[in-house]
C-alpha cells in the first residue's frame, strides 16, 4: 500500500537519479578529453552509451511510478472499511 508521506521519498529517489545521471556524464566527458589511451577511451565509450540507455528509460520508469502511485491510491479509496466508498 502506498502512503502519502512514501510518495516524497519516491521522488526524491527518482530526482536523485536524474541527478546522478547528469552529473556522471558530464564527468566521463571530462575524463575523455583528457584521456590518450585507446582502451581507456573505449571503456568510456561503453560507458557513456550505458548511461544513455539508462536515462533514455527515465521517462517511461516515471511513468510506471506514477501510474502505481495513482492505482495504489484509487484502491486505498475504494477499500471497505478504511474510510473509502
Amino acid at each position: 500500500m502506498v502512503r502519502f508521506q512514501d510518495i516524497a521519498a519516491i521522488a526524491l529517489v527518482f530526482v536523485v537519479a536524474g541527478i546522478s545521471l547528469g552529473i556522471g556524464a558530464e564527468v566521463l566527458d571530462n575524463i575523455k578529453q583528457t584521456s590518450t589511451d585507446a582502451v581507456a577511451n573505449g571503456t568510456l565509450d561503453n560507458t557513456s552509451l550505458g548511461m544513455l540507455e539508462l536515462s533514455s528509460w527515465m521517462p517511461t520508469i516515471g511513468l510506471v511510478i506514477a501510474a502505481a502511485i495513482i492505482i495504489g491510491v484509487i484502491f486505498t479509496a475504494f477499500m471497505p472499511g478504511r474510510g473509502g466508498v
